[in-house]
This record gives structure tokens, sequence and C-alpha cells, in this order.
């Protein structure tokens, strides 16, 4: 059985903007395999928009399509080494779940 992920609350995101989040994922220590960011709008919805990169043409239209509504979950693949090489306009959109309607 493997253990529980780890969880922090992180006081100062709470009313961060886009690039606030991202100098906060760009700081995670590269032994971290994966971070999930948990926000809220308009926040979540600019930085679900300005990660995209120009040639995820899919991710593009699924995000024009879709939007980032209320409880919606983004998945995101960046090609990178280590945290510190994430930026904007460079992800692939791996998945976009929102609640049901």
């Amino acid at each position: 059985m493997t253990d529980p992920p780890v969880c922090r609350l992180e006081k100062g995101l709470y009313a961060a903007d886009p690039e606030e989040v991202l100098a906060f994922v760009r700081d995670l220590p590269d032994d971290v395999d994966a971070a999930m960011v948990v926000g809220h709008n308009p926040t979540a919805h600019r930085l679900s928009q300005g990660l995209l990169s120009p040639r995820d043409k899919k991710g593009l239209s699924s995000a024009a399509r879709n939007g980032f509504p209320t409880c919606a979950l983004g998945v995101y693949a960046f090609n990178v080494d280590r945290w510190a090489a994430v930026a904007a306009r460079t992800a692939k959109l791996v998945a976009i779940m929102g609640p049901p309607y």
C-alpha cells in the first residue's frame, strides 16, 4: 500500500494571479513527480488558458468549447525535466473534466 500524497495549504495562492501560481509551481522540488493546484476562478480559468501551447490545437479547441467551469479539473503535460522550466503556453491539455450539468 502506498502513502497518500502530501497535501499542503499555501495561503499565498488564495488570491494569486496566474503568474504567481506558475511561480509557485516553478519552485516545487524536482523530486515531486506531479502536482495539483486547487483554486478559484477567474484565476483557474486564466491559468488554464495561459498554459496551453499554440501547437496543442485539440487542447485549444476543447478549452474554447468548454472553458474552465466551476469545479473543473484540468490535467496538463509539460515536456520539462525540472519544475523551474514550466512556462506559459507550453503545456499539452491531457484532459479537462467538469461536473455534469
